[in-house]
């Protein structure tokens, strides 16, 4: 206010009107452009005019022709033309006066000394220019004048009555002369207005499209204002010596998401010359819609403009501006990423290493999201991430190798390198990973670790052994063998890559899953990268925010600060945020609010600037697939990794003709919400690991929507997969059933040529379409219209037979030509599944009379279309592999039992009980009947030791014939008389069969050679060698014999361990007695702890199911499965410590083996914890814990 000239001393002292327009002239002046001095400016003008003189046909038409020339002396700008905002009475304030007259004399001494040449050369070319267009204007002007008055003299004598003559050009151009004289004389205040008379919004000098005038001379464009009065004179608007106004290039700025209204105003042109371009260039646009910022490039610089591309992320670089580190660098803990194939043993390595079960809380077994697990080593702390291997998690997989330092690439050694073996591995070089291979499962005898290498090898991934930079360990996650050296590695691999982080600094890191949790909220699972996170703490991640309410570090424990490397549950954001966003700790919530906002809007523009429908390439595409069938789904999970996975897998399903929308995803319970959105679009609604609320499933229900719960993907995947396949369109196959050879031609009057033929193929039908084949090319289809064998008509000929032959409708017929009946038919396109329709079971009765076929329909409500889609289902070759396979699995035995495989058995108990998960304990075979323990939910994680118990059997022997299968279906290979055989003979051989025995197994068992069963090799016709196992039997008592018309039979009650083929003792009993022998019986009577008097019929349970008897009263505890070991009963304090996988002292323990572990509680029997084992040191080391809050 001072520089302006006002007196204000303090903020106090109060402003009048006139003091305000002084301080606002002064602002104007002062961001206003320069003075450059006074120029010069001479403009030329030719104009032209029609006289006519005369009247009547004798007139004539004069054109005058009137030359002008003006030249403007101009001060500088700011002092010429004041500011057009400038109010009038700051611009007659004396104090306004000598401020402006202060600035331009500042800015012309500055400017002077490069105006003055340019001026003085201006000035005297204008003086030159104006003497010379004088003294040609006066000698034009005085022929004019005189023309004039010539004509004017010859008209008057011509006409008495004279017409109105024009304005005298000349006299006009004078006026116009002495008038802007007048206005240079007028001084400052003639100038103002006419510069307020230029901008005004209607003058045509103040924008628009009116005449522009240019001089090369001049810095400035002006505009002339048109005049307002009719003149007789016009400015040519072609030709002359002025050129249209030149097009104004200006720099246009580009952000990221540009909509068209504002790229255009950035222009200043109208949108529809943007949207024109946008034509022109193949995109079809609206004014509203968003342009990216490389398709708005190319649209500024298509119309002439300078392009300066903008970052939009002010709040985002402000961000980052504060989160500069400084500080110390202290060591860190590696973090590693466990990678590698579906069932290699992943999650069960790092359970070996965490000493906790987390395979079998996952369900399938497998990895369904990223988990995040801190252990204590020898060597120090480590990080470890399991990613999973299923094809679907892709994603997931590239997630996790960015985020690490150190990825284990875990191989079975009996499976070798896999699919997604091979991305892990790509996954791993381009985050540019060190790798460490752990060659997994080397206690199999299928193990074959030099493959692994030498496949790895070949993925250059090279041992240093063998000169490479790559680790290898063999390992095996059930035994631990090589888990220590698999640590040291680890260890030594992040020792060399000096890792470190600042401690004492605002923590920033990385989402690795997140999810929405029932009573907690929003729940993001994090990993520090740098600094340290804070309990208090306002954290942003993506697209959410919060302030930082609770922590629970990878054992469920609370926590107020974790530092770098260390993976943590956060609560308190506002949403859940996607897997692999980086979060970072903010200032304060305000700023974190802000920059979510803006990331939420800038995600949802880039989400509208992706979308495609608008294209003319697109639209193009839209017509073409108007009969493409859509499969709508409402998909909702209980993490945001594996609802990503979910879509990103489903995305890759379909075809042309079909194909999946998600119309609606996210975390949490299905709502009504979802359903309402299901109804309205007609969608499935599959739920994973997430359950409908009551008011969602009443109006799915009542609309007749398919809901569907899952907790494996790759069975949603697949259930997804048949539904498309049942959705092609049918496929038209041909198939040839039938060739007939013309041997000679006859003649008919009924028919006309008769074919006489030789049926070479197959069979001829009367009433299939035909063709007609000559040198193997086909010259005619159609139909047959009589097929006679000898002078009966017939139905049918088979190969070998000759018959007559007449195509309807067609006479050429030639010997030699070939006859071809063909059957079309429709098949679907996958044999899986039907149209719409999935398989969910089938049964087959007990006397192999009929099977119950249960199927689901998809998206299909009308009756008809079901029914339908059902014909063509049972039409198709599905429904006879499924009833041959369940046929299968019921044998046929002389003691009419009815024998089941352990599969089906799981699955019959499974939909009992509507339970999750079921496992057995062993596979029996689907000719033994007896005991078959299950265990279902968490008493699954203890079923290996009951695979491990001893067994039970009692068998029914056939001696004298010897089959493959060693059992009465296999085919018969030997038979020996064995009536002299007696029970003395029998009993006598059976000591050479107890003990501890070597025993090979049959090739009709479920071991496997590399990778595949024994028992699909000898199907196949082909018999590898097997190693003899040491099995062990530790009684086999006679229990009875017959010999009934040459039929000798055998009894036996059998106690062996695990691993013990009963039809092999029976082949080597009869082997050892020279007569062959096979089972025909056989039946578990023991597995374990559990007895027949424990058990309970399927065909029971079916019966009391429907009579809706609960059947928890035939469920045993937990610590059943493990009663052959001691318990130990631990304290409050211990059981503590036990939890959380560490192993702990017990003074009253055993000094060796295995343990029950139970926590002393105050009701009647103990809580079973899990089992553990003792250690060499005494400590008694958790193995396998049941899950509990």
């Amino acid at each position: 206010m001072q520089e302006a000239g006002l007196p204000h001393k303090t903020e106090d002292e109060l402003v009048t009107e006139e003091q305000k327009k002084t301080l606002l002239a002064y602002l104007q002046k002062s961001h206003g452009a320069s003075d450059s001095g006074e120029r010069k400016i001479t403009l030329k003008r030719k104009s032209s005019s029609t006289l006519k003189a005369g009247q009547g046909r004798a007139g004539r038409n004069v054109t005058v022709e009137v030359r002008r020339k003006r030249t403007y002396v101009k001060g500088g700008e700011a002092a010429a033309q004041p500011d057009a905002d400038t109010p009038p009475a700051v611009a007659d304030s004396s104090q306004a006066e000598a401020e402006a007259a202060r600035i331009r004399e500042e800015e012309a001494a500055r400017a002077k000394a490069n105006e003055d040449a340019r001026n003085a050369e201006v000035e005297r070319k204008a003086e030159a220019e104006r003497k010379a267009e004088e003294e040609r204007l006066k000698a034009e002007e005085a022929a004019r004048q005189a023309e004039q008055e010539r004509l004017a003299k010859e008209a008057t004598e011509k006409s008495a009555a004279k017409p109105e003559a024009p304005a005298d050009p000349a006299a006009a151009a004078a006026e116009l002369q002495a008038k802007e004289q007048a206005e240079q004389k007028g001084g400052k205040r003639g100038k103002a207005k006419e510069k307020e008379r230029r901008d005004a919004p209607g003058s045509r000098s103040g924008g628009g499209k009116g005449r522009r005038e240019l001089s090369l001379k001049s810095e400035r464009r002006t505009k002339r204002r048109p005049s307002h009065r009719q003149s007789a004179l016009h400015v040519e608007t072609q030709g002359g010596e002025f050129k249209p106004t030149e097009f104004i290039s200006r720099e246009v700025e580009v952000g990221e998401v540009n909509s068209v209204a504002d790229l255009a105003s950035r222009m200043a042109i109208k949108a529809s010359e943007v949207i024109k371009t946008l034509m022109g260039m193949g995109v079809m646009a609206t004014i509203n819609q968003t342009l990216d910022q490389d398709t708005a490039t190319l649209v500024v610089e298509e119309m002439g403009h300078k392009v300066k591309v903008v970052s939009d992320d002010v709040l985002e670089e402000k961000l980052e501006a504060s989160l500069k580190i400084e500080g110390d660098t202290e060591p860190r803990a590696p973090v590693v990423t466990v990678m590698g194939h579906v069932d290699h043993g992943k999650t069960s390595l790092l359970d070996y290493i965490r000493h906790t079960r987390v395979t079998s809380g996952e369900a399938g077994g497998i990895t369904q999201h990223i988990g995040a697990y801190s252990v204590e080593t020898k060597g120090g702390q480590v990080t470890f991430i399991d990613t999973p291997g299923h094809a679907a998690f892709t994603s997931m997989r590239a997630r996790g190798a960015k985020v690490t330092d150190i990825v284990i690439l875990v191989v079975a050694a009996d499976d070798g390198v896999m699919p997604q073996t091979e991305e892990a591995i790509q996954h791993a070089k381009a985050a540019e990973v060190p790798i460490i291979v752990a060659i997994n499962k080397c206690d199999l005898e299928s193990a074959d670790p030099d493959r692994v290498t030498n496949e790895l090898a070949a993925k250059d991934v090279v041992p240093e052994e063998w000169g490479g930079d790559t680790q290898f360990v063999k390992v095996s996650a059930i035994t631990g063998e090589g888990v220590d050296r698999l640590l040291e590695a680890i260890v030594l691999q992040s020792e060399i890559m000096e890792l470190g982080a600042i401690a004492e600094a605002p923590g920033q890191g990385v989402v690795i899953e997140s999810r929405l949790d029932r009573g907690r909220g929003p729940v993001a699972t994090v990993l520090v990268q740098n600094g340290s996170l804070k309990q208090g703490d306002v954290i942003i991640a993506g697209e959410c925010f919060g302030r930082v309410r609770a922590m629970l570090d990878d054992t469920g424990q609370p926590t107020k600060s974790v530092g770098p490397s260390q993976p943590v549950e956060v609560l308190g954001l506002n949403g859940t945020p996607a897997a692999g966003d980086d979060f970072s700790v903010a200032t304060d919530e305000r700023s974190a609010r802000e920059l979510a906002e803006f990331r939420a809007d800038k995600s949802q523009e880039r989400r509208q600037a992706t979308q495609q429908a608008a294209k003319l390439d697109n639209m193009f595409a839209n017509m073409v697939e108007g009969e493409k069938r859509i499969l709508k789904l409402v998909i909702k999970g209980d993490v945001r990794g594996s609802l990503e996975a979910i879509i990103q897998a489903l995305a890759d399903l379909g075809n042309d003709e079909v194909g999946v929308q998600v119309l609606g995803s996210g975390v949490g319970g299905i709502s009504e919400s979802d359903a309402t959105m299901a109804v309205t679009y007609g969608a499935a609604v599959f739920g994973f690991n997430v359950r409908a609320d009551k008011a969602a499933k009443t109006l799915l229900e009542k609309e007749g929507i398919d809901l569907r719960y899952y907790s494996v993907i790759y069975e949603l995947i697949d259930d997804v997969r048949a539904a498309l396949s049942g959705m092609l369109s049918p496929e038209i196959r041909e198939e040839i059933v039938g060739i007939a050879e013309v041997r000679d031609v006859f003649r008919s009057p009924r028919y006309g040529a008769i074919a006489g033929c030789m049926v070479t193929e197959g069979s001829v039908h009367r009433n299939k379409p035909i063709r007609v084949l000559r040198d193997n090319v086909v010259i005619y289809e159609g139909e047959l219209e009589s097929l006679r064998r000898f002078k009966d008509d017939v139905n049918d000929v088979r190969a070998g037979t000759e018959c007559g032959i007449g195509v309807r409708n067609y006479n050429d017929v030639r010997p030699g030509d070939q006859i071809e009946v063909f059957d079309a038919k429709e098949v679907m396109r996958d044999p899986r599944v039907g149209s719409f329709v999935s398989v969910n079971d089938v049964k087959v009765s007990k006397d192999l009379s009929y099977a119950e076929i249960y199927v689901s329909s998809l998206q299909v409500n009308e009756p008809a279309e079901q029914e339908a889609l059902i014909k063509v289902l049972n039409e198709g070759p599905r429904i006879e592999k499924l009833i041959g396979t369940a046929m299968a699995s019921v044998p046929a035995n002389d003691s009419d039992e009815d024998g089941i495989s352990s599969s089906d058995a799981v699955q019959q108990v499974k939909r009992l009980y509507g339970a999750q998960k079921v496992g057995h304990t062993g596979s029996l075979d689907p000719l033994a009947t007896g005991v078959l323990p299950m265990c279902f939910g968490e008493a699954t994680k203890f079923s290996q030791y009951l695979l491990a118990s001893d067994k039970k059997y009692w068998t029914r022997i056939k001696l004298g014939v010897a089959t493959d299968t060693g059992d009465a279906d296999g085919d018969v290979l030997e038979t020996r008389p064995a009536d002299h055989i007696s029970a003395v003979d029998v009993e006598a051989a059976l000591p050479t069969f107890r003990g501890e025995i070597q025993q090979v197994p049959s090739m009709y068992s479920a071991l496997k050679h590399n990778g595949q069963p024994l028992y699909k090799l000898a199907r196949q016709g082909i018999e590898v060698e097997r190693e003899a196992r040491c099995i062990s039997v530790f009684s086999n008592e006679l229990a009875g014999f017959s010999n009934a018309d040459g039929v000798v039979e055998v009894e036996l009650e059998i106690h062996c361990s695990k691993g013990t083929y009963i039809r092999t003792i029976a082949e080597e009993l009869g082997a050892q007695l020279g007569v062959g022998a096979h089972v025909t019986a056989l039946h578990r009577r023991a597995a374990g702890p559990y007895t027949e008097q424990d058990m309970v019929e399927i065909d029971e349970l079916g019966k009391l199911r429907d009579e809706d008897v609960s059947l928890d009263k035939f469920l045993r505890p937990i610590a059943s499965t493990v009663g052959q070991w001691p318990e130990v009963v631990l304290t409050d304090a211990t059981a503590f410590y036990v939890r959380q996988g560490q192993p702990v002292q017990i003074p009253h323990a055993p000094t060796s083996g295995w343990v029950r572990l139970s926590e002393s509680s105050s009701g009647k029997d103990n809580l079973f914890l899990g089992v553990g084992e003792v250690l060499d040191d005494g400590r008694v080391a958790p193995r396998r814990l049941v899950a509990t809050q």
